[in-house]
């Protein structure tokens, strides 16, 4: 009779279900970089399905942008849309050039400098706006005098 020890035949059993389980896992690693592909694949191609659709719209006059700068009905380019517009375009492009050098599965905008740009700009966008709906002293009627 054999002691407490170690058998051969117990040893590759163990060995052959370690390897087993081990082609498992890997199978499994395998499959959910498959799935990770396909959903980054699945997502890179409606944005780019989503941003063709804008361009034929922008190009075809679907969308409207005439007086998108404006100010009012003259035409006049309203200097709080061009800086906003500018900050904007600026902040994405800045975003599109630093993406290829953050980490995966993390957000490039890790600056401040970036969040107090966009947040200035929004920030001087929306003051300007409401003072331009808050009537002047000087545009008030004045009450009648001697009453």
């Amino acid at each position: 009779m054999q002691g407490r020890g170690r058998s051969p035949g117990r040893d590759k059993a163990r060995s052959i279900a370690r390897r087993a389980v081990l082609r498992l896992v890997a199978l499994r690693a395998a499959q959910l970089d498959t799935v990770a592909f396909a959903a980054k694949l699945e997502l890179v191609v409606l944005l780019s399905t989503l941003l063709a659709i804008v361009i034929f719209r922008l190009v075809t006059g679907q969308i409207a942008t005439r007086g998108l700068m404006a100010r009012g009905p003259g035409g006049v380019v309203s200097e709080e849309r061009a800086q906003l517009l500018v900050a904007t375009l600026g902040a994405a492009g800045y975003l599109l050039i630093s993406l290829p050098k953050s980490a995966p599965y993390q957000m490039a905008l890790s600056s401040t400098w970036l969040l107090l740009l966009l947040g200035g700009s929004n920030g001087a966008y929306l003051i300007t706006k409401y003072l331009s709906g808050v009537p002047r002293v000087s545009d008030l009627p004045l009450p009648p005098l001697g009453g």
